[in-house]
C-alpha cells in the first residue's frame, strides 16, 4: 500500500490549521500542523528520514517568529526539493511576484475554500481529483 501524502500545514491562526486539518484528512491525507516558520522547519527536519516526510507544505506568510518568507528560503535550503502552497490574506501583486521567485506552487486567498484547496493540493502532489 503506497503512503499517504504528508501535507504539513503551517499557520498561526488555530482556526486556519483546525478547518485545513479537517478538510485535508477528509481527503486520506496524512497531516501535521506547525504554528510559526519555526516550529514548520523543525516538524520538516523530524519526518525528513522517516518513510512519512513532508510531501507538501502549506504555508501563511504574516506569522510570529518566523514568518512565510524567512521560512520559504529556509525550505529552500533543503536538498529536496518540497512543494509549497501559500495561504494568506494579505497577498498583493509584489509579494506574489516575490513567492514565484522563490518557487512556491501556488498560492490561495484566505478565507479558504474547501473544494479548491483540495483541487490545488491534489494538483500539486499529481494526484486526480474527481
Amino acid at each position: 500500500m503506497a503512503m499517504k501524502p504528508h501535507i504539513l500545514i503551517v499557520d498561526d491562526e488555530e482556526q486556519t490549521l483546525r478547518s485545513m486539518k479537517v478538510v485535508l484528512t477528509g481527503n486520506g491525507y496524512k497531516v501535521s500542523s506547525a504554528t510559526n516558520g519555526r516550529l514548520g522547519l523543525k516538524a520538516i527536519y523530524s519526518n525528513e528520514t522517516t518513510p512519512e516526510r513532508i510531501s507538501i507544505i502549506i504555508t501563511d506568510i504574516n506569522m510570529p517568529v518566523m514568518d512565510g518568507m524567512v521560512f520559504i528560503d529556509e525550505v529552500r535550503k533543503f536538498q529536496r526539493q518540497i512543494p509549497i502552497l501559500v495561504a494568506t490574506g494579505f497577498g498583493n501583486k509584489e509579494m506574489l511576484a516575490e513567492l514565484i521567485r522563490k518557487g512556491v506552487s501556488d498560492f490561495l486567498e484566505k478565507p479558504l475554500n474547501p473544494p479548491k484547496l483540495r483541487k490545488v493540493v491534489a494538483e500539486i502532489l499529481g494526484m486526480e481529483t474527481d
